[in-house]
């Protein structure tokens, strides 16, 4: 049994860079959010979630007494962090400059003093912006290099974790390599042998490729093996 959930993380201010993370089904919100401040910088308390399906269907996770796997998310599923703080802290942080940014209620020093705050986490990014660009210029030989290792015909299987947390697999073959405009990232579209699926190869009005009712699907690379 895996425990393990592998989730695209969103935020509703920053702009990340697309890629899963593994998060364990048996963490409370709570200690959810306590995860995500040190990936996004908002701070726990004004902290909202979501997951998003590839359809656009949002759950949201609106205890902190659960444990995610009460809310029964799927390999390559969005979990969008959703920023209330009132203050506005980052977005003032992302849009202007350091010597454009008001005054808090709090004193600078005091701000400065606090371990994780959201300054001292946009720093650290924007140290890395050389890094993120790089990775960005990288994008289509990427693309390139997954559409060659999973051929368009080639048989698949397509591994799960269920609503029991049990370990599913689905036999398919690969219809589709490439982004959509139903999510960002790299999707790859599977047309399952039996009909596990949740679509006919289409999303939102938009044909990725032909197959029956049902037999259909948009799963992440890192859950499909070829056979």
């Amino acid at each position: 049994m895996n425990s393990f959930v592998k989730l695209e993380v969103k935020h509703s201010i920053l702009q990340l860079e697309s890629q899963l993370r593994d998060f364990d089904q048996q963490l409370t919100i709570q200690q959810l959010k306590q995860k995500l401040q040190k990936i996004v910088g908002t701070e726990v308390q004004y902290m909202k979630l979501e997951l998003i399906d590839e359809f656009d269907s949002i759950t949201d996770l609106d205890n902190d007494s659960n444990i995610l796997s009460d809310y029964s998310p799927n390999n390559g599923q969005i979990l969008n962090v959703i920023d209330i703080d009132p203050n506005n802290t980052l977005q003032k942080l992302t849009n202007e400059s350091e010597s454009d940014i008001p005054k808090f209620e709090i004193s600078e020093q005091k701000y400065e003093q606090r371990q994780n705050n959201a300054k001292k986490w946009l720093q650290q990014k924007r140290n890395n912006n050389n890094n993120n660009n790089n990775n960005n210029n990288n994008n289509n030989s990427n693309l390139l290099q997954l559409q060659q290792n999973y051929p368009i015909g080639h048989l698949c299987d397509v591994t799960t974790i269920t609503n029991l947390n049990d370990t599913s697999i689905r036999r398919g073959s690969i219809m589709f390599v490439g982004e959509t405009n139903f999510a960002s990232g790299i999707w790859i579209g599977i047309r399952f042998d039996e009909p596990v699926g949740k679509n006919d190869g289409s999303v939102n009005g938009i044909q990725y490729f032909n197959c029956e009712k049902n037999h259909g699907s948009f799963v992440k690379p890192e859950i499909v093996k070829l056979v």
